[in-house]
């Protein structure tokens, strides 16, 4: 493909690189609408690691610091990873892999994908430019009119690599992932609702492990999970309801950020939908959803979801109410009774 996207972590002391990858083109057999046939047109590559902890750059001779790693499994290869549409202003919904975390010894991803081919070669493989659906590269030459994945056809999944599993213990190999909470055995994370066509996120935060998906229809959903090597649906639990409370007003993850404060754990995140303020949520690992909107003149569109073991910050936000109403009446009381009333005895 012509536009690839990508994202680096690092995990055991190795660098990882995870992008669209390629495919195993077969003449006209393997095109821009085409469906997975093993070993004439599937998935092929998309994930590097290096093999030591200072890979140097590739040459025109090959990548000899790095090896490719992308799962072996059919989940992966029967279903096809999918372009960039822009090259600016992404969301984590435009891209392949949007995300990557490490938790309990272990590494994972998560991978938007498609039932069928999206990239367009220009014509060499059979396919002549005719899939132009992107409004903004249509005209462009060869290789820059990719198609969107077709409504109905969105492959969200979560991946687990356990290094123990194959090869050295440490290190992330082909044979080392395995697909997480697929939904029945349609090659989806989805925790079963058919809406969450896009997963944007995954993230450790403390002794959880959380997974995100953009939902146009109900709104984002976040799930999350204290098991140390989850692999079932049952293993997670949804946080926070549909849009964290506010339905479609909230359908899109766009980052998060996890921050260790002693043993507490908070992860926060930037969320809302296309033309509606961004809002910002944090959230601590245990305990119901309590939301503060933020009366600042500079801030008053933004939202803070606290999910506290108790509403200690709510309760915080009250105490100083009362005491600044007390002081205000104070001050009036003063104001009425020395200083207007004192001026008018004189």
């Amino acid at each position: 493909p012509d536009i690839l996207g990508g994202v680096f972590n690092s995990f055991n002391d190795r660098v990882y690189f995870m992008n669209s990858g390629s495919l195993t083109f077969n003449t006209s057999t393997c095109k821009e609408g085409s469906t997975y046939s093993a070993g004439v047109c599937e998935q092929d590559g998309g994930i590097v690691r290096s093999i030591n902890n200072a890979p140097a750059d590739c040459t025109n001779t090959g990548c000899t610091d790095w090896v490719d790693i992308t799962p072996t499994s059919t989940k992966y290869r029967q279903y096809f990873s999918i372009g960039l549409e822009q090259v600016s202003d992404l969301i984590p919904s435009q891209r392949p892999i949007p995300d990557t975390a490490e938790y309990q010894g272990k590494f994972y991803f998560v991978r938007n994908a498609c039932t069928q081919v999206l990239w367009d070669d220009g014509g060499s493989g059979g396919d002549t430019n005719n899939g132009c659906t992107f409004s903004n590269s249509c005209g462009l030459p060869a290789n820059q009119n990719d198609s969107l994945c077709p409504d109905g056809s969105e492959i969200p999944q979560l991946w687990k690599c356990d290094p123990a599993s194959t090869g050295n213990a440490t290190e992330c190999d082909s044979d080392d992932w395995t697909l997480v909470a697929e939904n029945a055995s349609t090659g989806k994370t989805n925790f079963g609702d058919s809406n969450n066509k896009k997963i944007t996120m995954v993230a450790h935060n403390g002794d959880y492990l959380y997974v995100g998906f953009d939902n146009a229809t109900t709104g984002i959903e976040v799930w999350r999970t204290n098991t140390a090597d989850p692999s079932a649906e049952g293993d997670f639990t949804q946080i926070g309801g549909d849009g964290f409370g506010e339905g479609t007003n909230i359908t899109e993850v766009y980052d998060r950020v996890s921050l260790g404060s002693g043993s507490i754990h908070y992860l926060y995140m930037s969320i809302g939908k296309n033309s509606v303020p961004v809002r910002v949520h944090r959230q601590q690992n245990t305990g119901p959803v309590v939301l503060l909107e933020n009366k600042s003149p500079f801030e008053e569109n933004s939202l803070l979801a606290f999910l506290g073991g108790s509403n200690e910050l709510t309760q915080k936000y009250w105490y100083v109410f009362f005491a600044f109403v007390l002081l205000l009446f104070g001050f009036l009381y003063y104001r009425v009774n020395y200083v207007v009333h004192g001026n008018q005895k004189k």
